[in-house]
């Protein structure tokens, strides 16, 4: 039997190659008298360290099909996913701002007229930062699950980094590009999930040509 066991912050996360039902089980429980040893158990069941509503509710069972820390994995597989209702909401707000700045664009005014009477730039949608900066979080989040999307976070990260009241998206700057990148690549990890391979970066033992 091999197994694993992860924790982040209050989170056990465990991995287990089993051949038998029983070899799931003690591992399950070594894990929850582990816990016990270092944080006591209580006569209140509410205050116990584990937490038994989440047990309850199954959520500390071993499973193909796990969903944790926001990521939706697939044991048979071996996939990993943005969660459905992170992944939607990404897709919803990053369409939204393409849509917009389009608009916007087709909207501009002639040159010599930098601003209109709202205040708005001309040909740029504008975004609250604090929006801004937090679908930036969301994204740094996501790109564990997509390697290829790290390479599109430069110009993000550096406004997300500067403070302001609003932050301004028109087409074709290299912001837009990046988003436009993001909204393909999420596109795509819905059709197809990253496979746990693609996550190993360490340095391969064997470098050659190979059939």
């Amino acid at each position: 039997m091999q197994f694993s066991l992860e924790v982040y912050v209050d989170d056990f996360i465990g991995l287990v190659a089993a051949s038998s039902q029983q070899e799931l089980t003690h591992v399950a429980r070594a894990v929850m008298h582990g816990m016990h040893d270092v944080f006591p158990a209580t006569q209140n069941e509410e205050d116990d360290p584990n937490s038994v509503k989440k047990l309850k509710k199954g959520d500390g069972a071993f499973a193909l099909e796990k969903d944790a820390l926001g990521f939706d994995f697939d044991g048979g597989k071996r996939t990993l996913i943005l969660g459905e209702a992170k992944r939607d909401a990404l897709l919803a707000t990053l369409r939204e701002w393409k849509r917009l700045a389009r608009r916007r664009d087709k909207k501009r005014k002639p040159a010599g007229r930098r601003r209109n009477r709202g205040g708005k730039q001309g040909g740029k949608a504008r975004i609250e930062f604090l929006v801004f900066r937090k679908v930036v979080y969301q994204l740094r989040h996501a790109a564990i699950c997509v390697p290829a999307g790290r390479g599109l976070l430069s110009e993000s990260s550096r406004l997300a980094n500067h403070e302001c009241r609003y932050i301004y998206l028109k087409v074709g700057t290299p912001l837009f590009q990046e988003l436009d990148g993001w909204l393909t690549l999420l596109r795509e990890a819905t059709v197809a999930p990253t496979k746990c391979s693609e996550l190993v970066t360490v340095h391969p033992d064997l470098i050659g040509i190979v059939d």
